[in-house]
């Protein structure tokens, strides 16, 4: 599927407004002071509990985060999923320098 920005096909129009409509219209990250993050603009739906595709996205899965927040959780995610699944590498073997020969 490829991602379209602002524009997700896995959260439907009307679950996305129930979601910031429950969530004050407001991120929900909280800060290291414990703080609410203030941001009421650039809001996006974020999967709690992950997506996957073909599922029916309710409100439940959903929270309300600023883009800066979704961005860093995402992230944060892809770091951890590569570490827990690394790939092999593909390098080409090192070439002996030409003068060297």
């Amino acid at each position: 599927m490829t991602w379209t920005p602002g524009k997700p096909k896995h959260v439907p129009s009307h679950v996305r407004r129930a979601v910031l409509a429950r969530d004050g219209y407001q991120c929900t990250a909280i800060g290291r002071e414990g703080q609410r993050c203030p941001q009421g603009v650039n809001l996006e739906a974020h999967h709690v509990t992950g997506y996957t595709p073909g599922e029916t996205t309710t409100p439940d899965m959903l929270t309300t985060l600023c883009s800066w927040h979704h961005n860093r959780i995402t992230q944060q995610q892809a770091r951890q999923a590569r570490l827990n699944n690394p790939t092999p590498g593909v390098r080409r073997p090192p070439e002996p320098h030409p003068g060297l020969r």
